[in-house]
């Protein structure tokens, strides 16, 4: 199932994108020596994905960039909110 698989929904669209086409994505990432938030974030997506029906993946920083697959990341590239 392409839902619970983001990297084969992201490529499907990739693969869809007109020459010079500049994607965004917007992610949670927290980072996995915060465990006092990890904690937190996962009941958050637990909460989520029960009231919704969806699932809701915490991603590692190296996960989310490479939704992006071959593409050329341009500046400012893959930043921390609020860069």
């Amino acid at each position: 199932m392409v839902g619970l698989n983001p990297h084969a929904a992201l490529g499907f669209h990739r693969a869809m994108l007109p020459s010079g086409s500049f994607p965004a994505v917007s992610h949670i990432h927290v980072a996995p020596e915060d465990v006092e938030t990890q904690n937190a974030g996962k009941k958050v997506a637990q909460e989520y994905g029960r009231r919704t029906n969806h699932t809701a993946i915490m991603s590692s920083r190296e996960q989310i960039a490479e939704f992006f697959g071959d593409l050329e990341l341009v500046e400012p590239g893959l930043v921390w909110l609020p860069q």
